[in-house]
């Protein structure tokens, strides 16, 4: 299983980042409103934007902790109302009583000369309790945000561990499945052809390497998968010799695409077993790659096999091996693609494989 990756270090970054971003533009909106009331003197406006930026920027960092603290409850009341009330209380008296002395600290000017009985004094304190909302607002707000994308990214991870997990386990089940049916041919000649039984098993050596194949990735080329299948029916003929009749179509162009590894193999082992073996007179086996859909192409594989008057035996029961390969590319594909069995033919079946180029 592969472990979950760490939190990327610019994540951080990136946050510190914002906050100057956002505290640069509150400077540059206070700076604005302030012209409003000094005459266009952008020295008084400068000086009172640096000192609500400061003012601002310092208590955010309280405020954004309490938003931790203090979660946002899914019914607003008890502590939470009280807790905000009074942080908005001490945030109102802080903005009155510090934007002033800092104000006068900046043009020189002795504290103690400060009118606190203005109405200006009113204003300040109604606009703390605004910013106090605003701030703690905005702490909500991205917190809120990030742990919604948090809960989503391990969702998705656990989506794709849970994926992972369950393509591990029905590969695993393909090698034993595989193995068996062939040891089965092996031990048929063994009796009856001990040559060629040596011949079956030295292949066997061949398809088990790629078989047992270490792989980061779940896919490989329509080549590699296409030789793969070939080398097992080149196998099955070793034991059913001219009982066993194959055909194959594989244009060039297509042998890049990229395709579920062991995603052809069952399809042709469940031809031979069903169609070919129980047949005095055996049979053949049809392979034919073509792509259809025009812009947006599909890769589509054909295995037709004849039948024995097993047809109706083999739709309706797919065999451990389609089984396996059907779940297999629901996981991987998400339902977009398709493997199907068309029976009714003229003592023929087809299994189409029918899934996105990727």
């Amino acid at each position: 299983m592969t472990p979950t990756p760490p939190v990327p270090t610019t994540a951080p970054a990136r946050s510190v980042w914002t906050a100057v971003v956002a505290w640069a533009a509150f400077f540059v909106l206070w700076t604005l409103f302030i012209l409003g009331y000094s005459e266009g003197n952008i020295l008084p406006a400068v000086r009172s934007s640096l000192v609500a930026t400061f003012l601002a920027t310092s208590a955010s960092v309280l405020i954004w902790r309490l938003s931790g603290r203090v979660p946002w409850p899914r019914w607003l009341g008890g502590k939470f109302v009280w807790v905000h009330t009074l942080a908005t209380g001490l945030f109102a008296v802080y903005w009155t009583i510090l934007s002033p002395v800092l104000e006068a600290a900046l043009m020189g000017e002795w504290p103690g000369q400060i009118s606190w009985i203005t109405p200006l004094t009113g204003w300040r304190m109604l606009g703390g309790i605004w910013l106090y909302f605003v701030i703690a607002g905005l702490s909500y707000a991205i917190r809120n945000a990030t742990r919604v994308q948090e809960e989503e990214r391990r969702a998705s991870r656990a989506e794709a561990l849970a994926a992972e997990s369950r393509l591990t386990a029905l590969r695993s089940n393909i090698r034993p499945h595989f193995l068996f049916n062939a040891l089965h041919s092996i031990n048929v000649l063994m009796d009856t052809n001990p040559p060629r039984a040596q011949e079956a098993n030295e292949q066997l050596a061949d398809l088990l390497r790629y078989a047992v194949r270490q792989r980061d990735s779940e896919f490989v080329s329509l080549g590699e998968e296409w030789s793969f299948a070939m080398g097992y029916l080149d196998m099955q003929r070793i034991r059913f010799g001219d009982r066993l009749r194959v055909e194959e179509s594989l244009p060039g162009d297509l042998k890049s695409i990229q395709v579920p590894v062991f995603s052809l193999q069952p399809l042709v082992e469940n031809a031979v077993l069903h169609g070919v073996e129980p047949d005095p007179d055996g049979g053949f086996v049809q392979l034919r790659a073509i792509l259809v859909g025009g812009h947006d192409e599909r890769l589509r594989v054909e295995i037709t096999n004849s039948t024995y008057g097993q047809a109706e035996q083999r739709a309706d029961g797919h065999g451990t091996g389609l089984q396996t390969l059907s779940e297999r590319l629901r996981v991987l594909y998400d339902g977009a693609a398709s493997l199907e069995l068309l029976t009714g033919m003229d003592r023929e079946v087809r299994a189409i494989l029918d899934i996105p180029v990727l």
